[in-house]
């Protein structure tokens, strides 16, 4: 018993095949693709880029345009660039869930 149907399904398979697995060998994904380090027993991984800032963290996502918007704009100079778009489709095969009223929420929190 799947928890999503077979056009979600699909719809996720496409999305990855189409959009995911390219970043693996993109240009400037290089930290993405990293393991146990030569040299010293060591699995500290320094970071490709310096602290984020607030900024980074605050994304605006009150409907499908602004979300896009916001995705758009933060990828825009990265692999990622485009895929805010892709993504927002992605989400209309998604409607939201709606709690039974039947079934405790620790249920829903669970997963």
């Amino acid at each position: 018993m799947f928890s999503i149907s077979n056009t979600q399904a699909n719809a996720l398979t496409h999305f990855y095949g189409r959009h995911i697995l390219r970043l693996a060998q993109a240009p400037g994904m290089d930290h993405l693709r990293y393991g146990a380090p030569d040299g010293p027993n060591t699995y500290f991984v320094s970071r490709p880029r310096p602290q984020m800032l607030r900024e980074e963290f605050e994304v605006r996502l009150g409907d499908e345009a602004q979300a896009m918007d916001t995705l758009e704009r933060a990828w825009a100079s990265t692999p990622l660039h485009g895929l805010g778009r892709e993504m927002i489709r992605l989400v209309r095969y998604f409607p939201p869930v709606e709690q039974d009223a039947t079934v405790s929420s620790f249920i829903y929190e669970m997963f």
